[in-house]
């Protein structure tokens, strides 16, 4: 017997679930949602649509495909009486909204509202003081993840019992170096990967993190941009492809270490090489040359890549990836040439690279 066809779904409360009711009971009394369905699309237009009666207004609603970047409007006093908890959520996070409308988010008996108001980077540092002594600690955590923290309330959450607390600090780049070193001696080594990945941490720790027992602090290191070159040449060796692969993508490995990197025995350490779009061009046009596809793909998405390296790596299906395809790199003739494919994808990346000619775009648009 056939499994049902379940649909997402809206509760008469306004929060998103799913539904296994047979299609011809759906919106009938027969089941308990008042909207269904079938993609994304339908989804936010109900989802709108909700709203708006939530509110009672016409009024500049937030975008459901961008709610952290609209501009709060006459409505937003409406905003903290709504039963949509996620609508709430997305105006405490919004760096746009009013100080004194944080102050009443923070105190909203939703757990995900207050993280939002923890995460905004506009709070004030009051309003983070009292939320980082909130009962839930994935609100601790945001505090201690915000940029706007000041130190002291780091040095407070540093100590927190919670570890995804402390994961917070060590990860945010305004975390003071020397609480930075003492979380790098922490046991928990998801503590110390995140201070091994954190841009601030200073050249001296980054090279006593460099030697950690365990390979997933080296692989931060070898990927932080703060690396020094002598760092990066030495975990280019390490003996973890997992750590090369980190100095592979690192933007900051010099050219002779990437060369080197090039010819790695382990195929993710060479897709790496031919995706760091540091990697010089003559080394791209080696990695284009690789039997494995996987490589010569990371080629062709490099932004770096020469026009006529996309266009001869195009030209043969195999490489034919319509990710590729928005590549600025890519020139208008390709263009030209790739929008004849009988294939909806690649059509429709053609439509969005920046050197599509306007009458491809026009002749894209009618069909």
């Amino acid at each position: 017997m056939a499994a049902k066809r379940r649909v997402r779904a809206l509760t008469i409360d306004g929060e998103l679930t799913w539904c296994s009711a047979e299609p011809e009971n759906r919106n009938k009394g027969n089941c308990k949602h008042i909207g269904h369905y079938r993609n994304e699309q339908e989804q936010l237009a109900g989802q709108e649509e909700f709203i708006r009666g939530e509110l009672k207004t016409e009024a500049e609603l937030p975008s459901m495909r961008n709610s952290q970047s609209y501009n709060l409007t006459k409505t937003e006093e409406e905003l903290l009486t709504v039963s949509v908890d996620w609508l709430r959520q997305g105006a405490a996070s919004n760096p746009n909204t009013p100080a004194h409308l944080l102050e009443t988010l923070a105190r909203d008996k939703n757990e995900d509202v207050r993280q939002g108001a923890a995460s905004n980077p506009s709070s004030p540092a009051h309003l983070l003081e009292t939320l980082a002594r909130d009962k839930d600690s994935y609100v601790r955590r945001e505090v201690a993840g915000n940029p706007s923290s000041p130190a002291p309330l780091l040095e407070e959450l540093a100590r927190d019992k919670d570890v995804y607390v402390k994961r917070g600090v060590a990860e945010n780049p305004n975390t003071p170096a020397h609480l930075l070193e003492t979380l790098a001696r922490d046991e928990d080594s998801y503590v110390r990967r995140e201070v091994a990945g954190n841009p601030s941490s200073l050249a001296p720790l980054l090279e006593e993190l460099a030697r950690d027992k365990d390979l997933y602090v080296r692989r931060e290191v070898a990927g932080n941009p703060s690396s020094p070159a002598h760092l990066l040449e030495t975990l280019a060796r390490d003996e973890e492809e997992w750590v090369r692969q980190g100095v592979a993508n690192n933007p900051n490995s010099p050219a002779p270490l990437l060369e080197e990197l090039a010819r790695d025995k382990d195929l993710h350490v060479r897709r790496e090489v031919a995706s760091n779009p540091n990697t010089p061009a003559h080394l791209l046009e080696t990695l284009a040359r690789e039997k494995s596809e996987y490589v010569r793909l990371r080629v062709a998405s490099n932004p770096s890549s020469p026009a006529h390296l996309l266009e001869k790596l195009l030209s043969d299906p195999a490489n034919l990836d319509a990710s590729l395809i928005p590549n600025a790199n890519l020139s208008t003739d390709t263009l030209i040439e790739l929008a004849k494919f009988d294939n909806q994808e690649v059509k429709k990346a053609v439509a969005q690279n920046p050197n599509t000619p306007a009458e491809v775009l026009f002749d894209l648009a009618m069909a």
